[in-house]
């Protein structure tokens, strides 16, 4: 017999697999359980902390043992099983759970550390002594529970430029507006956010960054992205101005954590509302995403203006005020923070990047044209579109969405006729 979930070969009488611990399933069982097979299964449901009812359930399912609460309760009592009054000292708990809390479990709560002592170490005792004795070994983490507030681990950045944290923002992408954005690790500055046709062309996001480069003539200590093959050529050009291929680095978006950090912040205050509106345009039937047509219009009516509110919202974001935090961040505005880092006790980790520089990589590659060629517009549909914005006296891009919904409206009308 094996086991349907490791497959790991069940041993004679075996009623749980070594290897993984799942249960034998019925019909693997060639044979009715015997009184010792039967001790075996209740003690392993006991241990494993399950409700009465539930073990006599187990029993029957799995082992084909027909028993009522009242005789698992006497079967109980027979084999010494007691989930009250167990004998064990405080000093034996109190190592248990130091050895505990040096690792992940530190995290844990007293409840989760009493279930731990419960179903790893078979030890059950009162929460009351757990909650006791993890206050005495951990009292800063206990005051942080107690205040509910998170641990989370700090970032520490010796100044502006020393980490620029680049990526992609896809909840737009079904509508044909990917956003990619960047934001300076130490002052929380949004170096760029940008509206795209594609941000999986590696092009895009490399200029992008060159842009941001020649802006600030300064290129960042490191540069930091997710794995995604779309950010080939700007780790690229980042390593050919460093000279060094340490100058950028890959890693997963969850530990890209100051740029999804403020993905997250965008959506509770921009974000969620754009969407919310592109979902309206779907349900009420004015907006088809397979439709070329339509994304094409999306794209038109759209793209320009969105770019407009993504510079409001960065303009806004980097002249609002950071509150201190507890994580070892620096409180103040993000456009102070990052042009004026000495009066905080801070200097600049940037790298200074001539003209000549920038010039030398795009005599090699034109990374502003092919940047413009990704874009992949229709130019007779471009030229439709603009034809019937003449026409009609419409203002584009629009001013505010409802002017910019009418212009969808309008187009898709003309387009789908």
């Amino acid at each position: 017999m094996f086991c349907h979930k490791c497959g790991r070969q069940f041993q004679d009488n075996e009623l749980f697999c070594r290897g993984c611990g799942t249960v034998k399933r019925r019909e693997q069982e060639s044979v009715l359980c015997s009184s010792a097979d039967e001790r075996l299964s209740i003690e392993h449901y006991f241990k494993r902390g399950f409700r009465y009812e539930t073990i006599v359930h187990f029993l029957a399912e799995y082992h084909g043992i027909y028993i009522n609460v009242r005789t698992l309760k006497r079967r109980l009592s027979q084999y010494g099983l007691r989930r009250i009054n167990q004998v064990h000292s405080e000093h034996t708990v109190r190592e248990i759970m130091k050895r505990e809390i040096e690792g992940p479990s530190s995290l844990l709560g007293y409840r989760g550390m009493w279930n731990k002592l419960r179903t790893s170490y078979n030890v059950t005792v009162p929460r009351d002594m757990v909650m006791r004795i993890l206050r005495e070994l951990d009292p800063d983490a206990s005051a942080l529970r107690k205040a509910r507030k998170l641990q989370r681990r700090s970032y520490v950045s010796p100044g502006p430029n020393a980490a620029w944290h680049v990526d992609g923002y896809d909840k737009l992408k079904p509508y044909g507006l990917p956003v990619h954005g960047c934001v300076d690790g130490f002052s929380r500055r949004i170096m760029w956010l940008k509206v795209c046709k594609s941000n999986n062309d590696p092009v895009i996001p490399a200029s992008f960054f060159l842009h941001a480069v020649e802006e600030n003539r300064m290129r960042p200590m490191l540069v930091q992205t997710d794995c995604g093959t779309e950010n080939g050529i700007l780790a690229a050009l980042q390593c050919s101005f460093a000279d060094e291929v340490a100058a950028h680095r890959y890693s997963s978006s969850t530990a890209n954590q100051r740029i999804e950090n403020w993905w997250s912040h965008s959506k509770r205050g921009f974000t969620a509302w754009v969407i919310d509106f592109f979902k309206t345009l779907v349900t009420e039937g004015k907006l088809a995403l397979g439709n070329h047509l339509h994304m094409e219009c999306v794209w038109f009516v759209f793209s320009d203006f969105l770019q407009l509110e993504l510079e409001k919202v960065k303009h806004e974001w980097n002249m609002h005020y950071i509150r201190q935090s507890r994580h070892d961040t620096v409180s103040g505005i993000p456009d102070e923070l990052y042009y004026l880092p000495h009066t905080r006790g801070f200097e600049d980790c940037g790298f200074q990047v001539s003209a000549e520089d920038i010039e030398n990589i795009l005599n090699q590659r034109d990374i502003y044209g092919q940047a413009e060629l990704a874009k992949d517009v229709d130019d007779e549909l471009l030229e439709y579109f603009k034809y019937v914005v003449r026409e009609e006296g419409l203002t584009h891009p629009p001013e505010d969405w409802r002017q910019a919904r009418e212009m969808y409206e309008k187009l898709v009308q003309l387009v789908d006729s």
